[in-house]
Formats: structure tokens, sequence, C-alpha cells
């Protein structure tokens, strides 16, 4: 297949590339200008970079081949200071809809959307397909809406749409600020990690299962609708925390806070639908995953 990937040098885009190179499949990597991630794009001949704002997608042309599907990972103002502005969130809707209307023009048959487990809000239910979402940040709200529309518009142009609720992707290439990077960061150091009191129920997915997750989503047998890319367990984040504290042979220093007024977030997920039409169980365990990222960031410290 011929496939476009927006959003290449994020942490899934290249997960997502990484799998479709290794079926041999042509990729087209659209990227920001003067963009600093391209180091994790793999060194193949089968990729092709051209470089594109989220805002120039109605402008991108000459491109001699017909492509087959379209995996749509870009997204603007993902910091946290900027997820809940509604009118920042609101631009990567119209973003959204620009790509659709690119992989029309360029032949695509199916259009891929990265969509969040912030579109279902705080749930205390186990999550499915099917849970009502009820977004309460800004961010959650223009996913569930880009999703809505960009299908609606796939609908037009005759395209399957896949919209994907990827809960907690966590691997080598994951931001400095996430819990992960943190407390491995921390326990490096030989400095204290202070969490919270980590009670909710968290869902972890290593990037290349969901790499592959969601390459296998896009294969032209599967039909259109939403689909969860999660690990196949959910367990308590203190769990998590834990498992990275085994892993370091020497004594890390650490601690819990004890908050009163706790309110749980549940992320407990059925993944049989996803696993089902795709065949594909989650192949990298927590500790193996953070084997590979204390690897990684060890070197950059």
């Amino acid at each position: 297949m011929n496939i476009v990937v927006t959003g290449a040098t994020s942490m899934v885009g290249e997960a997502v590339i990484e799998s479709a190179i290794s079926h041999g499949d042509h990729v087209l990597a659209i990227v920001r200008h003067n963009s600093k991630k391209l180091y994790r794009l793999p060194d193949s001949n089968l990729i092709r970079i051209y470089e594109a704002d989220l805002d120039e997608m109605s402008k991108v042309k000459n491109l001699s081949k017909k492509y087959d599907l379209f995996f749509h990972f870009g997204w603007g103002n993902t910091n946290r200071a900027f997820r809940d502005d509604p009118r920042l969130q609101e631009e990567n809707i119209k973003y959204t809809l620009d790509a659709v209307d690119l992989a029309h023009r360029l032949g695509c048959e199916k259009f891929v959307l990265a969509g969040s487990q912030a579109e279902y809000g705080l749930k205390n239910e186990l999550i499915t397909e099917e849970t009502r979402p009820e977004p309460i940040a800004a961010y959650g709200m223009a996913k569930l809406s880009a999703e809505m529309l960009s299908g609606k518009l796939c609908e037009k142009y005759g395209m399957k749409h896949i919209g994907l609720r990827i809960f907690s992707v966590y691997g080598p290439y994951d931001s400095d600020s996430t819990l992960v990077s943190y407390a491995v960061d921390s326990f490096l150091k030989g400095e204290k990690a202070e969490f919270s009191k980590a009670a909710n129920i968290w869902n972890y997915i290593y990037s290349s299962d969901a790499g592959e997750m969601i390459y296998r989503l896009g294969s032209p047998d599967v039909d259109s609708g939403i689909y969860c890319v999660a690990g196949e367990k959910s367990t308590e984040l203190k769990n998590y925390i834990l498992q990275i504290v085994e892993y370091f042979d020497k004594e890390v220093l650490y601690s819990f806070s004890e908050e009163s007024n706790f309110k749980p977030v549940n992320l407990c997920v059925d993944m049989s639908k996803t696993i089902g039409v795709t065949g594909y169980r989650p192949a990298v365990s927590f500790r193996d995953g953070i084997r590979n990222i204390i690897k990684y960031r060890s070197a950059k410290l």
C-alpha cells in the first residue's frame, strides 16, 4: 500500500510508520517545516518526507502517486497549558477536515483519525466503543467534534472512516512531563519522585504495540467505526509506578500523597472489538517497555 501520515514524528505516528515499513508499504510522511524530530523516522527508501504545517494541507501538491490510506495524527496545541483553550482547540477541527480533503485528492479509500480517551470524560464503568462520550476539557471536545465531522465528510467522499480512541501510549519518545518519564528520570538521577495518591485505574500500551494495532485498523478489511487502542489490562496507577521501582536494582526514593477527597478516574477498557478485527494483542509487557525507556532516557541524561 501507499500511505500518508500526518504528525509523522509524533510517538504514535513514528510507531505506525515503523509498522508500515515492516509490511513493505510506501509512506508519505508529512512533517512540520524545519522539524527537529526527523531523527525519529527510520532510515528507509520507502519513506518520502513532505514539509507542511497543519494549516497548509490544502497546499500539498506535486505528488505523483495515488495513495490508499491516510493516517491523521497531526494536532496542534497539545501542551497542558493549551488543552482547555476552546479557540486553540477549535482550529484542529478545521485542520482535520482539510486533511480529509487532502486524502480525497490523493485518492485514498480510508481515513484514520487519532482520537483520545479524553473524549469519554470521567467514567466509572468499563469503557467500550459504545460508551457515551462526555468530554470535559476543550481538547476532548475538539477531538470528538473532529471525529464526527470528518466521518461525515468521509461519507460524502465515499471513504471509509476510522475513529481511534487512543488511551495512554508510552515509549522512548514520550514527553518529559509524563508520569513514566518523570519517574524514570527521577530514579536515574537519584532524586526523590513524588506522586499523587495514584489510585486511578489506568491503562498503558507500549508505542510499538499501539503502532501495529493502529496500522492493522487501517486495513481495507476493517469497517468504518470507532475503535479503542489500549492495553488488554487496566490496573491502579500505583501498580505501574511500583513496577518501575522494582526494575531499578538500587534503592530509589519515592512517596505517594494521601488525598482525603480523592475522586478516582477509571480507564478500564474492553479491547475485544479492536482485537477481534485486527487479530493483534499487545506483545510488550509494561516491564519490558520500561526497560526500553530506561535505556533510551539514560543515554539522554
